[in-house]
């Protein structure tokens, strides 16, 4: 593998994601050829490379320098050998840094191979309960005020499950926004999966919050979100379907007005509304 000339190749490793056991042969043979492994963490890299007795060069890779290396490690791939780079933990590039490497050596025709391996996104996924033929992943979910609006409207669309990734500094934050934006929405909260001290906790945002009480949650979370149930989450359909009448008949507002003032207050798409009250063309 460390042969030089044209044929050397940049491999992205997938790691363990807490349990050692949980990396592949063909990962441990890959990192044990190539010439040089770059690590977001290094102390962390070391970790495992010490658990299977690995020896080579070992370089930082993060998101604060990766920009500034990214033309040595494209020379060395092109005339010295094999480059491989991993994460702290899971698949590098995944809410990590790696992709302007990755696309570098692309664009200069280098081979680019990626060695799968242990993954917290479908891991969580599976663990949830909740049905998974389809979901939408997220990476971190947003700190901003505004983003996470934004994201709730993306997610009641979806009408699939979806999985963030969260700091433990901030999870009982979004908790409670999630609380806030859905009393019925159900969620799994996986923090340090497959190690010693995993735990899943599921339920609504209220019960897990109840559940947690003052406890500091700490380590690695993923966060998996149900499908929002449409029109069924905030009100009683009796009641939406007064609030309709009320507002075309009483305030003599157009029927389009009245299903935009509706998805605005109930925080529903308007889409679901328009199927529900519209038969047919709207009329002014």
């Amino acid at each position: 593998m460390q042969e030089t000339g044209e044929n050397n190749t940049l491999y992205i490793v997938g790691t363990p994601i807490g349990n050692l056991e949980d990396f592949t042969f063909r990962g441990v043979r890959v990192l044990s050829e190539v010439l040089l492994i770059l690590a977001e963490d290094t102390r962390r890299a070391v970790k495992l490379l010490n658990h299977y007795k690995i020896k080579k060069k070992l370089e930082s890779f993060f998101e604060f320098n990766q920009r500034t290396k990214i033309d040595k490690i494209i020379y060395i791939l092109k005339t010295e050998g094999d480059v491989a780079i991993i994460s702290d933990a899971g698949m590098p590039l995944i809410s990590d840094p790696g992709f302007p490497l990755v696309y570098a050596a692309i664009k200069e025709g280098i081979n680019v191979e990626v060695i799968p391996g242990a993954s917290s996104v479908t891991a969580s996924l599976v663990l949830s309960g909740f049905s998974v033929d389809r979901f939408y992943f997220g990476g971190f979910f947003p700190r901003k005020e505004k983003e996470r609006k934004e994201t709730i409207k993306l997610l009641r669309e979806l009408k699939s499950p979806s999985i963030f990734f969260e700091s433990s500094k901030r999870i009982k934050s979004t908790l409670n926004f999630i609380r806030q934006s859905s009393e019925e929405l159900q969620i799994a909260l996986l923090r340090e999966l497959t190690k010693v001290y995993q735990e899943v906790i599921r339920g609504s945002a209220k019960e897990i919050l109840e559940i947690v009480g003052k406890r500091e949650l700490k380590g690695e979370i993923t966060v998996v979100l149900s499908p929002f149930s449409p029109l069924k989450e905030v009100f009683d359909e009796t009641v939406l379907e007064k609030s309709f009448y009320k507002l075309i008949e009483s305030d003599k507002i157009s029927k389009k007005e009245a299903i935009k003032i509706l998805a605005e207050k109930y925080k529903v798409s308007k889409r679901e509304l328009y199927q529900r009250f519209m038969k047919g063309k709207v009329n002014e």
